[in-house]
Parts: C-alpha cells; sequence; structure tokens
C-alpha cells in the first residue's frame, strides 16, 4: 500500500512538472481556416475541403494566434478582427475585398499583433474606410492593395504599426490617402501613386517613412500636421504638388537620403523648428525648399538643389544654417523676404540665417558668396556665404 502511495504521488509530481510545456504546446500551437467564395453550398467547416463562404466566419471561427487564408475571389463584405490572428489573401491581384454598397470595409480593433496580407481593398464609399486600425498595437500590414477608394485607404490608431509593401494607387478621395494618427508606426516600401489627395498624412509622433515611392499623387505627398520627431529617409517623392510638407510649428523633422524631383509647387515646404535636412538629392521642382515664417535652427547640409527655378526660398526665417550643399543649373539658387526686423521676433538667440562652404556653379571668386534678398519688406539685403566650396560636394 505504501509502495503505491509513494508511486502515486511520484507520478503526480512528475505530471505537474510536464503541464506547463503542454500547456505552452497548446498555447502556441496554431490552426488555418479556410474561406472560399466559390463554396456557396456548404457544408462549412472551415476545412479545406469544405471552407467558410465568408471572410467573418473564417474569423469568428479562429482561436487566438489562428490563420484565416482566403482564397482568390470577390467578398463584398465588412470584416471586424478583434482577436491575435493572420489574415492571409492568395493573392492580392485576385483576393478582392470590394465596398460597393458597403460601410467601412474591414476594421481591427481590441487587439495586438494582427496580420493583414494578400488582399485587394477597393472602392471604399464616401465616409467610410477602407481598412480602420482601432484601440490595437503591433499590427502588419503589408503586400496589400488598395485602389478606387472614395474615402481613406488606412485610418492607422494605436501605436507600433508596421505598413509595408503595399500598393496605393488610383484613390479617388480628394483628402488622405494614409492617415497615421498611431505613435511608433514604420511605413515601410509601400508605393503610393496616382491618388487624387494626399498620400501620407502624419498626425501622430515619432513615425518612420522610409523607402517608399510616393509620386504622381494630385496634392501633397507627405504632409506632417501639429507633431514632433517624423523621420523621412530613403524615399522617392516626385510629381506631386507638394513633396514634403510641415506647415506647422512642429520640432525635430529627420529628413534625409531622399530623392524629392518635379513637385510643382515645391519639393520640401517647411514651417518647422530643429529639423535636419540632410543627402537628399532635390532637383527639377519649382522650388526646392520653400521655408516659411518662423523657421528655425533647421540644419541644411549635404544636400543637391538642381534644375530648380528657385533652389532654397526663405520667408520670415531665422538662425537655420546652410552648410556643404551644392547648387548646380537652378535659374536662382536661394534667396529671401524677411518681412520684419530681426528685434522683433522676441528672443535674442534669433540671428540671420548663416551660410558656409557651400558650392555654388556660378561663383567662381576666393571670396564669399552674396546671397540676395530683402530685408524688412523693400530694403535690399545681402547675406554672405563665407567660405564658398571650390568642387562640389560627394553626395
Amino acid at each position: 500500500m505504501k509502495k503505491t502511495t509513494i508511486f502515486m504521488i511520484l507520478f503526480l509530481l512528475i505530471a505537474l512538472s510536464f503541464s506547463p510545456l503542454l500547456t505552452s504546446a497548446r498555447t502556441n500551437s496554431s490552426t488555418t481556416i479556410y474561406v472560399d467564395d466559390d463554396n456557396t453550398q456548404g457544408p462549412w467547416d472551415g476545412s479545406p475541403t469544405h471552407p467558410h463562404q465568408f471572410i467573418q466566419d473564417g474569423i469568428d471561427a479562429a482561436g487566438f494566434g489562428d490563420t484565416v487564408f482566403v482564397y482568390g475571389g470577390f467578398y463584398n463584405e465588412q470584416i471586424i478582427i478583434d482577436k491575435t490572428l493572420t489574415l492571409q489573401g492568395e493573392s492580392m491581384e485576385d483576393t478582392i475585398i470590394d465596398g460597393t454598397g458597403l460601410g467601412r470595409l474591414c476594421t481591427i480593433q481590441e487587439t495586438t499583433n494582427a496580420v493583414i496580407s494578400g488582399f485587394t481593398f477597393q472602392h471604399a464609399e464616401p465616409g467610410a474606410e477602407a481598412l480602420y486600425l482601432h484601440h490595437l498595437t503591433s499590427a502588419v500590414i503589408t503586400q496589400n492593395r488598395f485602389a478606387y477608394n472614395n474615402d481613406k485607404s488606412i485610418y492607422l490608431a494605436g501605436e507600433h504599426h508596421l505598413i509595408s509593401e503595399n500598393e496605393f494607387i488610383n484613390n479617388t478621395y480628394e483628402s488622405n490617402t494614409i492617415w497615421i494618427v498611431s505613435q511608433d508606426t514604420t511605413l515601410l516600401n509601400n508605393t503610393i501613386t496616382n491618388n487624387n489627395g494626399i498620400g501620407i498624412t502624419v498626425v501622430a509622433r515619432n513615425s518612420t517613412i522610409t523607402g517608399n515611392i510616393i509620386e504622381n499623387n494630385k496634392k501633397y505627398g507627405i504632409i506632417i500636421r501639429f507633431v514632433d520627431n517624423i523621420v523621412i529617409s530613403q524615399n522617392i517623392i516626385q510629381n506631386n504638388e507638394v513633396g514634403i510638407k510641415s506647415p506647422y510649428n512642429t520640432i525635430g523633422h529627420f529628413i534625409t537620403n531622399n530623392i524629392v524631383s518635379e513637385n510643382t509647387k515645391a519639393g520640401i515646404f517647411l514651417n518647422s523648428n530643429e529639423g535636419k535636412i540632410s543627402n537628399n538629392i532635390i532637383e527639377n521642382n519649382s522650388i526646392g525648399i520653400l521655408q516659411g515664417y518662423a523657421s528655425a535652427f533647421n540644419t541644411i547640409s549635404h544636400n543637391v538643389f538642381s534644375s530648380n527655378c528657385i533652389g532654397i526660398q526663405n520667408f520670415d526665417t531665422v538662425s537655420n544654417s546652410y552648410t556643404k550643399n551644392n547648387f548646380i543649373k537652378n535659374t536662382v539658387h536661394a534667396s529671401f523676404l524677411n518681412f520684419l526686423p530681426l528685434s522683433s521676433y522676441g528672443s535674442e538667440n534669433f540671428e540671420f540665417d548663416s551660410w558656409n562652404n557651400n558650392y555654388w556653379d556660378n561663383w567662381r571668386i576666393d571670396l564669399p558668396k552674396p546671397i540676395f534678398g530683402l530685408y524688412c519688406v523693400v530694403i535690399p539685403f545681402c547675406l554672405f556665404d563665407k567660405n564658398p566650396a571650390s568642387e562640389p560636394f560627394y553626395i
């Protein structure tokens, strides 16, 4: 009897020691649930043989961490995701979620780590976003196409999202294509082209926009509203009305290694402070960089300004520095207009913009290079590049 009791105790101890591993294994296992709009007659159990007919039915049947695989087809439905799962389309060319006659196409809310990949979201109607993220963290939206939507293609709230390798093309909404309200969001390697409004609108701190093609949008390529510390790097931004616009007093933007070209009003339009604009190719724009009222303490260095009507045009800017830029084949390399006397800006720290060691293709004299402008509207005035470079910099 004693031996039996001891054996049972040992057995229970061993079982208990393995139970966390068994629980973990059950938790980490995942199931794939299938959806196919061709299965109109049923039965519907989510298996490859009997897939669900509707995407929402597949989502409802999924558990934590499961994958819902959607075969190519035409899905005219609204879907809601409120759990951690992967929604995978067979291909974005063939797996279409269409919003004709509906409201919002897809909502992701109250969850973490949701993934959507392999779909076309199209024909969202006015007042209804194609994809709406709200009250969630760490969503991944990758390799989808957003086309012909008449409202925002994506509205991003929450935080820590990754939007990568998607296509945003031919959307007809006259305002915003991508609306970022989520902090710490990254837009990586997307194509945003031929949209009727603004490509990307940023309304949240610490967003990163890198490696994207942003072109042929009717309004702005990127606009930053009310927020600080946006990183814009390694993008091709061309043939928009304005390439990058920061129209309000914001701080700390980092704009680097972009190609900004052929934008009809301005390549970069800044009304911001303490930013760094460096190592960009800024060419064939009406104005390369346009800086507005009270833009101050920005560092603009190691850029190429080439074949713009005006390379840099400043209005009431103070305390910015321009160093080691190349000015080549612009109609006017740089100009300024200060409406107010320097003392009116209200701080002893303000001073005139400083220019030093830039290359000017029309200056061959070993003397300071004058930059002509107007002071107090009517007074001709000069600033000087103190030490112009004799050869262009390698950028």
